[in-house]
C-alpha cells in the first residue's frame, strides 16, 4: 500500500518533493461564506452538515488547523 510520502516523491505529483507533517494540529471549522475559523454547529447526529453561529452558512470546511492555513490563506 502507497503512503502519502511515497506519492510526493513520484515527479508528476506536482512536480515537486515536500515532506508530509504528522502533525497537522487539531479539526478546525471554516465558515466559506464568513471566511473565518468558527465552533460550528452540527445539524444532525449521523450526517455531516454543520451551520455556521454567525451567519447561519452552511458552507463549512472541515479541515486541520494546518490545511485551512495553507488554502484559505491563498485565497485571500
Amino acid at each position: 500500500m502507497a503512503s502519502y510520502n511515497d506519492l510526493v516523491n513520484i515527479p508528476t505529483f506536482e512536480k515537486r518533493k515536500e515532506e508530509f507533517s504528522q502533525d497537522r494540529g487539531s479539526v478546525k471549522f471554516y465558515c466559506r461564506d464568513c471566511q473565518k475559523n468558527i465552533e460550528a454547529t452540527r445539524l444532525h447526529p449521523a450526517k455531516y452538515l454543520y451551520e455556521c453561529p454567525s451567519c447561519k452558512g452552511k458552507n463549512i470546511s472541515i479541515w486541520t488547523e494546518s490545511s485551512v492555513k495553507e488554502v484559505y490563506s491563498k485565497r485571500r
